[in-house]
């Protein structure tokens, strides 16, 4: 299976959503809900790593910026297709 930058970009957000959910149950429960929190973190951590690992052009290894509402169609450092 090919996972492209679309794709990941896609695991990424939903691990990013995941975190901010597991983490507002736990810090908005009382008494505050340490399972939550810690999931929250996982998820959070496990969304930074891959952001940082996969979110990048398959032609020339430079980090492509993911940012909230912005599609990237092309690279923009050597202009390649993602």
């Amino acid at each position: 299976m090919n996972v492209n930058y679309r794709k990941w970009s896609i695991v990424s957000r939903i691990l990013s959503l995941l975190s901010c959910v597991f983490l507002l149950i736990g810090l908005l429960s009382q008494p505050r809900n340490v399972a939550m929190l810690v999931l929250g973190i996982f998820f959070m951590t496990a969304g930074f790593i891959v952001s940082a690992t996969k979110l990048k052009c398959p032609e020339c290894g430079a980090s492509v910026p993911e940012r909230f509402g912005m599609k990237m169609e092309k690279c923009p450092r050597c202009g390649a297709k993602l």
